[in-house]
């Protein structure tokens, strides 16, 4: 089969244009005429004209792009990752100080807890909300919360966070739901499970969702995952 091939060169001021050939090595090059060359000059040149001027612009010597700049003394240092929280300083499994599935959450279940069930209980809430999500085991956290309601059948914490490890192993909802339910039953204070159920139902049952948002609300959890917006709009 014959290839044609068409090549544009400008280079130092000239331009050229390849005639047919067969082969490529084969290539006779033939001048194109002052107007052609300013033709195929112009796109380039304006797109030029339109970059928007990037940090490698900039005239003088400058900190390559990620490196720190030069700061006034004293300035503190400038990062572009998201600030993380405090946590309560655990060699392995640290928590958020407070909030939901923080350490300020398990020391109240631990008060609470059975002298016997609390390595269980603590092992579990860790294992489920470490704030370092990589290090979250929630299988390893079944176990434990399991374990703790064995020998406590009565806290409602474990029922609430081995809940929360059984819905983060699939999104099992169906499995998570009577347990929250039972955590409420064991504690109709529990804030944090009450919120659980309304983040839960708010996709699929708003008006009962509702009902656990606003208590949660009411015991002063905080909206860390922003239901009001999302799911419970003020009512009118």
């Amino acid at each position: 089969m014959r290839l044609i091939l068409l090549a544009v060169a400008i280079a130092a001021g000239t331009g050229a244009m390849a005639s047919g050939c067969s082969r490529e090595d084969e290539m006779e090059v033939v001048p194109l005429p002052p107007e052609a060359r300013r033709s195929a000059e112009a796109p380039a040149a304006a797109a030029e004209a339109r970059r928007i001027p990037t940090h490698g612009d900039l005239p003088g010597p400058h900190p390559a792009p990620g490196e720190p700049a030069d700061l006034p003394p004293g300035h503190p240092p400038v990062s572009t990752r998201p600030a993380e929280p405090e946590t309560d300083g655990h060699p392995d499994l640290p928590l958020k100080k407070t909030g939901i599935g923080s350490a300020a959450e398990l020391r109240r279940a631990l008060e609470a807890a059975r002298e016997e069930a609390r390595p269980h209980l603590d092992a579990g809430f860790r294992l489920a909300f470490t704030a370092r999500p990589a290090a979250r085991d929630y299988a390893g956290a079944e176990r434990e919360l399991r374990a703790t309601i064995a020998a406590d059948p009565g806290s409602a914490a474990a029922h609430r966070a081995l809940a929360y490890a059984v819905f983060n192993q699939g999104f099992n909802v169906s499995g998570a739901l009577p347990l929250y339910e039972k955590a409420i039953e064991l504690d109709p204070n529990y804030g944090e499970a009450h919120y659980a159920l309304a983040f839960i139902l708010g996709p699929e049952n708003p008006a009962r969702g509702r009902v656990h948002f606003e208590k949660a609300m009411s015991l002063g959890v905080p909206d860390e995952r922003n239901l009001r917006e999302r799911f419970y709009p003020p009512q009118r």
